[in-house]
């Protein structure tokens, strides 16, 4: 009915043309300025309209969408249109052709994707089963590829997929590790190209593809590490017990072996060097946020640097054990053990917020998915925030065992005790 009431139009515009009774203006039906701006359950869609051209919406939920496998259609419609009843949290994937009034349709837009939410509240959690008996201390996404890490070499891998139940493929074991390797792993992160892994006695492994991993230059602590791995500006940091901070950045600038075979990592072949970090106190992470190093640890201990080397002790108005660092939406937010959350607005001036939604502790914390702070904790503990403001934090929980780190790429992912994950969004 659309194509005929269409052609029909066409074929009058011809007659009246012809007769002298009108006067006509061509187009390209080339769609330009396709926009879509998700809000609540709802998405509004713009684009560069023009007289006498009808326009089609294709749309589907996750990546990619096409003028053959489509979720729903919307025929004829003007510009600004306001796409309604869509699931919050969830990506949508949206195309947009034209017709012009002789019936010659163009080509769809690139596809463009959004995921509509009121940001930062009505967060639904997936628990899945627990991976096994081993309690997953790291978690790091890179692309669209999850790491999850933890005791015994415990790694698993996962994929996004917006169109799975909680938004991540079901994880499986990485099954290609260095020979005899055994170490539990504290902390895992994504340096762009790598993944690499830390063990709690200083090792580091390597991976390019999430499922090949290399023995990398280990921490030289001559301690028990227990600490975790942040990169940034061509750096790696490594945080540990006793105040102990190391640096290497000997990365992709310096691939080392490329030998596809070769057991030996591409990145981190040259040696650790220890910095002064001006405390004893344990360091129980290190993270790169906003073009800064920010480590925290035991009794409120939080340090910045700049470089990774020169560190700068910072007062936290708590003496509670700090467990990890975010920054977000123009404020920088560490949480610990006693529901403690403390902010600031420049990572030098550090106030302890009084208004914690929770008494338990909160090992973790994430800014991302759409743009909120996500914290976890003790007993599946979660609290999150669009601001990271003292008093703007709503309480949830996801599952009953500790989570010990968070990721997000769209989708929020946590790990934790007895294999525990667990997803929102």
């Amino acid at each position: 009915m659309i194509r005929y009431f269409r052609a029909s139009v066409a074929i009058l515009s011809l007659l009246l043309a012809a007769c002298g009774g009108g006067t006509s203006t061509s187009y390209s039906t080339n769609v330009t300025n396709f926009t879509v701006t998700p809000g609540d359950t709802q998405a509004v869609i713009t684009w560069d309209s023009h007289p006498g051209q009808y326009y089609d919406l294709y749309y589907k939920k996750g990546a990619n969408v096409t003028q053959s496998d489509f979720d729903d259609l919307k025929v004829s419609i003007t510009s600004p249109y306001t796409l309604i009843n869509l699931t919050n949290q969830t990506q949508y994937a949206f195309i947009l052709t034209a017709t012009n009034s002789g019936g010659v349709a163009g080509p769809p837009t690139p596809v463009v994707t959004a995921i509509p939410g009121s940001t930062g509240t009505g967060l639904s959690w997936t628990i899945n089963s627990p991976l096994s008996a081993a309690a997953l201390r790291g978690v790091a996404s890179g692309g669209n590829t999850l790491i999850a890490v933890g005791t015994s070499a415990t790694i698993y891998s996962a994929q996004y997929s917006p169109t799975s139940t909680g938004g991540i493929t079901p994880w499986g074991p990485v099954i290609t590790l260095p020979s005899g390797f055994a170490s539990t792993l504290t902390s895992v992160v994504y340096d762009g190209t790598h993944f690499v892994a830390l063990g709690y006695n200083g090792s580091v492994i390597t991976s390019s593809d999430s499922v090949t991993w290399k023995t990398a230059t280990a921490v030289n602590a001559g301690q028990v590490l227990n600490g975790s791995i942040a990169y940034g500006n061509g750096t790696y940091v490594v945080v540990g017990a006793g105040g102990y901070i190391a640096t290497n950045n000997t990365g992709s600038s310096n691939p080392g072996t490329t030998n596809p075979s070769s057991t030996i990592s591409e990145i981190i072949t040259g040696a650790w060097v220890p910095q002064t970090s001006g405390t004893v106190r344990d360091l129980y992470s290190v993270a790169y946020v906003n073009g800064d190093f920010i480590a925290v640890g035991a009794q409120g201990t939080l340090l910045t640097s700049h470089d990774g080397i020169t560190w700068i002790s910072r007062n936290t108005g708590t003496g509670n054990d700090l467990w990890q660092a975010a920054y977000g939406a123009g404020t920088y937010v560490a949480v610990g053990n006693s529901g403690t959350i403390i902010s600031s607005a420049d990572s030098a001036t550090w106030t302890k917020q009084a208004n914690s939604p929770t008494t338990k502790a909160l090992y973790a914390i994430y800014f991302g998915g759409n743009d909120t702070f996500v914290a976890a904790g003790e007993a599946g503990t979660i609290a999150y925030s669009t601001s990271g403001a003292d008093g703007s934090w709503t309480l949830t929980s996801a599952g009953t065992h500790d989570l010990y780190d968070i990721t997000g790429n769209g989708v929020f992912v946590a790990v934790g005790a007895a294999g525990a994950t667990v997803s929102g969004r």
